[in-house]
């Protein structure tokens, strides 16, 4: 932890305010689709001290009162973890403490964040006599001060005290906005360990934000975005401990794999034992070095540590199973993988009260479950869909981080310096995002198939969005060399293209929309760019030995990358939010007057 010093703690400081502000400023308290139902309902009865696993239907229903036929298809359940609803606890009784004023409460809560953060940046510029940033510093706060009297002047609060007021929504999408501030300083914290230089390392945060669409989920009630979190914990985990090497790091790492457990079980699952995995190489490899016998391994303090870490990280998934299933191994999600109510009430019965048949039920239940990960078609044709354009118009995971390419054209055309010059906590990082990536595939390859077909599969391949976090992490690893050599230029060209040039193709973009173009039309065009820039970027390369160390033309050209994708960020986020339910409109006044009396394309 020693390249950690008190100007990234600011840095960290500033990273984390700034980016509450732009996620709380373009999100909107509402709902994306029909599966937040589930994890909203489960807040309000969790609240209110209801039933953890029938719905008793505040969203859902029909106006007749009826259970609708999303939940109907569901056997009625509130089949998820419950984790993102506890987690939301903290914003909801916030809520209803301040009642119908609680849109103000947050709007002071998001000015008090940015004003501080914008502060601090022009104090730490001031330390370093940056007077030009100083400046900039001071005009950004000049306008976001200018911003908040607009969203004053606009103001409107929003029901809280109806009995269908969709106050869940609003919670958990404020805490989706919560986890998503903390990302970007823990990836800048964790590229600081593996020795980037503090602009490197902002550039690093900055493009593997873009690079993926956690912005999008974060103002969903989804889990995608509390997914992401909890894997760059555990990343962020994984550097400090190869930095230095502790039981408690390594308890640590467990206890988040854990918790990636609780949060998805088909997916932590995976997660943890590729780490058991990984411990037990690692165990074999000390012991080896140190000629100790199987016995003297077993008594490493070490593999206790993993152990007690495993089950401190497991305790909430077993307490949530409890009280749901009745039962610690059986997981809410298992109750959609039974083909009807009866066959699952009775698996989880006879493994509780008939011992002699525990090992036939038990026998069924694990078949059932190795059955739910195996994939059921899957060919090349599902793959290149999966990672380009397919037919439901989700947008594939290159499209989203493009960067990928260019960086392993470039790690594998420098792959000796990297194995020679690359410090040992940069290189194991790197292939622990490999090894992440590999587990994401395994956990998922059951909805390649279905990702790239079904319509409920938008905006992105949703069930793939871990995958961002580890391919932004390998982009920036096999670049750092390039944008550790001049951090101050990449860093000038990654802001002007991501808060400047972005911001206007994407208004531009919003006024075509109302001239009738299509969503799948902007993805045609930023794809034909895509492939523009990987033509251009090979051809430069092939022409020019010295392209990748350019001081200006690769860095425009990988800005230009993340133009595409934070616009395409933008876009959707826009785009969709006419279509959201059961919430309310954006939290800035000012863009609810904007979308419904400027654009006019709000009822």
């Amino acid at each position: 932890m020693d390249q950690i010093t008190k100007k990234d703690i600011d840095i960290i400081l500033i990273l984390a305010g700034l980016s509450f502000c732009i996620c709380f400023s373009l999100s909107s308290p509402s709902l994306f689709m029909n599966d937040e139902w589930i994890t909203t309902n489960q807040l309000n009865q969790i609240f209110s001290g209801s039933d953890l696993i029938e719905n008793e239907g505040k969203y859902g229903r029909l106006f007749t009162g009826e259970i609708g036929a999303y939940f109907t298809t569901r056997d009625n359940y509130l089949a998820y973890s419950l984790m993102l609803p506890v987690l939301a606890i903290p914003s909801l009784y916030a809520i209803l403490t301040a009642g119908d004023q609680f849109r103000l409460l947050f709007l002071a809560i998001w000015f008090l964040i940015g004003a501080g953060s914008l502060l601090t940046g022009a104090r730490l510029a001031s330390e370093y006599n940056n007077k030009k940033l100083k400046l900039l510093f001071l005009l950004v706060l000049a306008g976001f001060f200018g911003l908040f009297l607009l969203n004053i002047y606009f103001y409107q609060p929003f029901a809280s005290s109806w009995e269908d007021s969709p106050v869940e929504s609003a919670a958990i999408i404020f805490t989706n906005t919560i986890l998503f501030s903390l990302i970007p300083p823990m990836i800048y914290a964790t590229f600081r360990l593996i020795r980037m230089s503090g602009m490197a390392s902002i550039a690093g945060s900055l493009s593997v934000i873009c690079c993926s669409t956690y912005l999008f989920w974060a103002g969903s009630a989804k889990d995608h975005l509390l997914i992401a979190f909890l894997l760059t914990v555990l990343m962020l985990i994984f550097t400090i401990n190869q930095v230095k090497q502790s039981n408690l790091h390594v308890l640590l790492l467990f206890v988040a794999g854990g918790l990636i457990c609780w949060a998805r079980p088909e997916y932590g699952a995976i997660i943890l034992f590729g780490l058991i995995i990984l411990e037990i190489v690692s165990l074999y490899n000390k012991g080896k070095e140190k000629d100790k016998k199987l016995i003297n391994i077993v008594k490493e303090k070490e593999l206790y540590a993993s152990i007690t870490g495993l089950f401190i990280g497991l305790l909430p998934f077993f307490i949530n199973n409890i009280l749901v299933t009745k039962n610690p191994f059986i997981p809410p999600q298992y109750l959609y993988i039974s083909s009807s109510r009866t066959g699952i009430s009775s698996v989880i019965q006879n493994l509780d009260s008939e011992p002699g048949n525990i090992l036939t039920h038990a026998g069924l239940y694990f078949n059932q479950v190795i059955n739910f990960f195996l994939p059921d078609t899957c060919n090349l044709v599902d793959i290149f869909r999966l990672l380009w354009l397919s037919p439901n118009n989700s947008i594939g995971i290159l499209i989203i981080c493009p960067v990928i390419i260019p960086a392993l054209i470039y790690g594998i055309r420098t792959r000796n310096e990297i194995r020679q010059n690359f410090p040992k906590e940069r290189l194991n990082l790197l292939l622990f995002s490999l090894f992440i990536i590999a587990l994401t595939f395994i956990a998922y390859a059951r909805v390649i198939h279905g990702s790239t077909t079904s319509i409920g599969v938008l905006p992105d391949m949703r069930y793939f969005s871990p995958l961002y976090l580890p391919m932004g992490i390998i982009s920036v690893i096999l670049l750092s060399h390039l944008i550790n050599n001049n951090p101050k230029r990449w860093l000038l060209y990654l802001v002007t293209s991501v808060f400047v040039i972005s911001p206007i193709l994407s208004i531009g973009y919003l006024f075509m929309l109302l001239q009738g173009f299509s969503l799948s039309a902007h993805y045609s065009l930023m794809i034909k760019l895509l492939i523009a820039l990987f033509f251009f970027i090979a051809l430069f390369a092939v022409i020019n030995p010295k392209f990748w160390i350019s001081e200006r033309l690769f860095p425009l050209l990988f800005a230009f990358m993340l133009t595409i994708t934070a616009s395409t960020q933008f876009i959707i986020i826009f785009f969709y939010y006419h279509v959201k339910m059961n919430g309310y409109p954006f939290w800035q006044p000012v863009l609810q007057y904007l979308f419904t009396y400027v654009l006019q394309i709000i009822n």
